[in-house]
């Protein structure tokens, strides 16, 4: 749950708490509208008023339930372009570091830097360790691998970028030319 319905939940838990204490409290207000209840001309009067307060209610809740679906999703969508964006920028990055002749340590840390550029973020290339063909590493607040394989005569370069829930990736297929 987000704050903002939390909050909204909790107002109206308080708001209700506290009618029903005026209610129960207050001698003339619960056993005045019991009365009215039972007077014929009056019990359609009391079964609108609250099937009204009911409807409304209910509106309240569905207006700011579908409002926090709509902004979660924009910020999903919006977060999952960076990802892409970041992510395909630093596979680049490493395919032209081996085509160049990089090692896979080198590569990697080409991939790392080229990502954390991209998101604006400051990284210190030696609080990385590479040994072998990958990494998992934080950067930021993004969780960032990056694989290089050989696989049927070619070599992959894999870039998957994540946060929160959202994931995005890039494989790049490294053949050189000649």
């Amino acid at each position: 749950m987000t704050k903002k319905l939390c909050f909204i939940i909790g107002l109206t838990t308080l708001i209700l708490t506290f009618s029903a204490y005026l209610a129960y409290a207050h001698d003339a207000f619960y056993p005045h509208h019991r009365d009215d209840f039972r007077k014929d001309e009056m019990r359609l009067t009391v079964v609108f008023v609250t099937a009204g307060f009911v409807i409304a209610l209910g509106a309240i809740f569905y207006m700011v339930l579908r409002g926090e679906g709509q902004e979660s999703q924009r910020t999903r969508e919006s977060e999952q372009d960076r990802l892409v964006g970041a992510a395909n920028e630093a596979a680049h990055v490493g395919r032209g570091t081996l085509l160049r002749g990089g090692t896979a340590e080198e590569t990697i840390h080409a991939v790392l830097a080229a990502y954390a550029e991209r998101s604006e973020i400051a990284w210190n290339p030696e609080s990385v360790l590479v040994v072998g063909n990958a990494i998992r590493c934080q950067i930021g607040g993004d969780v960032v691998v990056v694989r290089i394989f050989h696989q049927a005569g070619t070599d992959r370069i894999e870039v998957k970028a994540s946060r929160a829930e959202v994931t995005a990736g890039s494989v790049l297929e490294v053949v050189p030319d000649g």
